[in-house]
């Protein structure tokens, strides 16, 4: 699962531990995650546009990009469950670039009740080659890239390339993509930079999976290079031993580099690449834009 060290920095989702770690973080994220809400009623609205078209409502599919592990999938089949919604017909499809995260998905996101569920190692931009490798072109409801995700995405070139995919994707009439940005300044809150480096202490994880282990991340540097901000870390795993005393398992540096897309590149972006157009934005809170889009009839 890795190593003591290397001088070769390590994606931050790229581990089994860091794919842990990742939901031990979301997991005290609680108040950062409303979109389910949003997917929730985009979800809705769709199921509305199927019938009103008369066709099967409950027939659906569904794509998560940068899926993670499986978190806004797994969120939207538990809020339209507790609705009362037939999922046993309905298509959910979640990839991610890290294998660790898809692997993790797969081995704990209970998705019982859910007609079919696949998770796929693959990057955003190649959402044209998922769809059409599953006979899922202009047949996709809806389309959701949570967490901000997009930032991953630093190139006009990249954004480009996934919302040319999206357009082939959609289900012209009835299909919509909601994509979320994180807003910069709200970042801040989060659990990544609670470091010592930010002088509040590395925030420390006990792994749920195995025994006996914590994680310690700590926040070494934070760089930019042109549009694209990089946060480098020192990811430490733990073992306690029976007297208590730990043994270092692993010290890996990691990074993460990313684009804060602005309001006015996210409307550009979109409005650049043809037969799409962007449908609504929304903003229920100061942490995310969610911005749905749709395909031109």
């Amino acid at each position: 699962m890795g190593s003591l060290g290397t001088d070769e920095p390590l994606d931050f989702y790229s581990s089994p531990y860091l794919a842990e770690h990742y939901d031990l973080i979301c997991a005290q994220e609680g108040s950062f995650f409303k979109d389910i809400e949003i997917f929730s009623a985009e979800l809705m609205q769709i199921r509305d546009r199927k019938r009103a078209k008369f066709q099967d409502p409950d027939a659906l599919v569904v794509i998560d990009v940068g899926t993670g592990t499986g978190r806004a999938l797994h969120g939207l089949a538990q809020k339209a469950l507790k609705n009362g919604i037939d999922l046993s017909k309905v298509t959910f499809l979640g990839f991610d670039l890290s294998q660790d995260m898809v692997n993790r998905a797969a081995q704990t996101r209970d998705l019982t009740g859910v007609g079919h569920v696949e998770w796929v190692c693959a990057s955003a931009v190649d959402l044209d080659s998922v769809v059409c490798a599953r006979g899922f072109h202009g047949k996709v409801d809806l389309i959701m890239f949570a967490d901000g995700g997009i930032l991953h995405l630093t190139t006009p070139e990249e954004g480009h390339k996934f919302l040319r995919g999206l357009e082939m994707s959609l289900r012209p009439g009835i299909g919509r993509a909601c994509i979320s940005v994180t807003n910069r300044e709200s970042v801040d809150d989060l659990h990544y930079y609670d470091t010592e480096a930010s002088g509040k202490g590395a925030v420390e994880y006990e792994s749920q999976h195995f025994p006996n282990l914590i994680y310690r991340n700590t926040l070494t540097g934070i760089t930019e290079e042109g549009t694209v901000g990089i946060s480098t870390f020192q990811f430490e795993v733990w073992k306690v031993q029976e007297d208590g005393r730990r043994e270092l398992v692993e010290s890996r540096v990691t990074r993460l580099a990313g684009r804060w897309w602005t309001q006015s590149e996210m409307k550009d972006l979109i409005g650049e690449v043809p037969g799409i157009y962007l449908a609504e934005i929304a903003s229920p809170d100061n942490r995310q834009i969610f911005y749905t889009v749709e395909v031109q009839q």
